[in-house]
């Protein structure tokens, strides 16, 4: 199961970023048929798409998650319903969506606004309620290659579309959109042909506004728990513009953030591969369900931590080889902070996924909101003191309490058979952190010394947690962590 997971996780990270790769060599030249303006508009206009995408499906997954592990014999019944209220509920959607384009749509752009809504808006009301439900069927299944191989080859084609809108006619910002257009075009054709033809789904219109409104009940507190994860990375940089913190700084943070993002394709990838095992293990309803996603959830947080420790004593070194500007070279001690912020994946999980399969979808609110309103409340008292280090502190803190906080609520400890002992990943987490900032700047044979012994630290760990080690040995190397597992 173990080597399965990360495969998974591996194959969900990766695959997606090879046209990211392909794309950075194109940069030098599609940046030279592109102005500041251009980019402007089509970040202005993508923000605010990307603001409202948490209501793009009333937050149904959820029904159609619980519906797939729960229901395995019923669940395409459940699923074509599902399938029928988001895709009317996606016309109403766009609707919506093109009065907020017409009203913040740049000048620059605003005589190009129907043309913009249309490749901006259509896929959205047409394309996307299959893609999603393919995407669901391929990750409910275990099966991440389908999903990797479709995602490399639409990210080829945005590729392929904003060279020849951008570079040979000469479209400037619309290139930008027309390539997301034919993108989505293309998942929706592959998509369209899993969903009607292999998997024969169709969308139901037939049902009824009582059992509409019942799964709305479950659904809607999703939404605000989705909306809580957009404003964790947004109001840093919104509240450091609105106490006018210089430019330059407000850039040296902003570099630092998106190198140590990075790390957190790996929480994400994770998240998407083992949601399926967390579900399994719950259904089973037991203390024997509970201890196994318990120790999925230890072993791979510990390896979570101990991947950004390594990570981060080698920032000064990835920084001087990849930065060539030396103000930007000297924030990698921003990016550590920030990588051991994305560590909070794994008891996310394992708190949110026991949330999602009790329908208890209120509770998640505790977790995310309460996360998104400390980030809000810190930036503000903060920043102005410390300047770009207060959003710093405010990220730390804000993400820390999204992955271990819900551990603090009675109600949510009610659900579990098990003792997660959530506070030495916390612990852990701090020293490590801390140790890291301080290691940074030592020199290579240390870290080189340090790096090994933490990576055979961590393999030891993982070996003497299998189910099949059952050697004397390990059952006594068991007995010295069993209390932290």
């Amino acid at each position: 199961m173990i080597k399965k997971l990360i495969s998974s996780s591996v194959i969900y990270a990766i695959a997606p970023q090879l046209p990211k790769l392909v794309s950075l060599f194109m940069m030098p030249i599609i940046t030279k048929y592109l102005t500041p303006e251009d980019y402007g508009v089509s970040g202005v206009i993508m923000a605010y798409i990307a603001a409202f995408e948490a209501f793009k499906d009333l937050g149904l997954r959820v029904i159609s998650t619980n519906a797939f592990f729960k229901s395995p014999i019923r669940y395409k019944y459940i699923w074509r319903k599902l399938f029928g209220v988001i895709q009317i509920w996606s016309f109403f959607y766009v609707i919506i969506l093109s009065i907020i384009l017409y009203l913040i749509i740049p000048k620059y752009a605003s005589q190009n606004y129907i043309i913009i809504a249309l490749l901006i808006l259509t896929p959205l009301a047409l394309f996307e309620p299959t893609i999603s439900l393919g995407r669901d069927y391929f990750q409910f299944n275990k099966k991440p290659i389908p999903i990797s191989i479709i995602s490399v080859v639409s990210g080829l084609i945005t590729i392929l579309v904003n060279y020849l809108s951008i570079v040979i006619f000469k479209q400037g910002y619309l290139g930008l959109f027309i390539s997301l257009f034919f993108s989505g075009l293309f998942n929706f054709i592959v998509y369209f042909i899993i969903v009607f033809f292999k998997i024969q789904l169709y969308p139901s219109f037939k049902f009824s506004i009582k059992w509409l409104v019942s799964k709305l009940k479950i659904s809607f507190p999703t939404i605000p728990h989705y909306y809580a994860g957009f404003l964790l990375n947004i109001s840093d940089r919104i509240i450091l513009d609105f106490y006018k913190i210089p430019l330059k700084d407000i850039g040296l943070y902003s570099f630092a953030y998106s190198i140590g993002t990075y790390f957190s394709i790996i929480g994400k990838s994770y998240q998407q591969a083992s949601g399926p095992y967390y579900m399994e293990f719950y259904k089973q309803n037991n203390l024997i369900g509970d201890n196994k996603s318990k120790k999925l959830s230890s072993m791979i947080q510990l390896v979570f931590i101990g991947l950004a420790f390594i990570l981060s004593i080698w920032c000064k070194n990835i920084f001087e080889i990849l930065v060539k500007n030396n103000e930007l070279k000297n924030t990698y001690l921003i990016a550590i902070v920030i990588i051991f912020s994305y560590t909070y994946h794994p008891s996310n999980n394992f708190l949110v996924m026991k949330i999602w399969f009790k329908e208890n979808t209120k509770k998640l609110l505790k977790i995310s909101v309460v996360s998104a309103i400390i980030s809000v409340l810190l930036n503000i008292l903060l920043i102005p003191y410390l300047g770009y280090w207060g959003a710093v502190i405010s990220t730390i803190i804000s993400m820390l309490f999204m992955g271990y906080g819900g551990f603090l609520y009675k109600d949510i400890n009610e659900l579990f058979l098990v003792n997660y002992n959530w506070w030495i990943w916390l612990f852990l987490t701090t020293v490590l952190m801390l140790l890291a900032l301080f290691i940074v700047d030592l020199t290579i044979l240390y870290k080189i010394a340090i790096s090994i012994f933490s990576i055979f630290a961590i393999t030891i760990y993982i070996l003497i947690n299998k189910s099949n080690a059952n050697s004397t040995y390990s059952i006594k190397i068991k007995k010295f962590f069993n209390y932290a597992i």
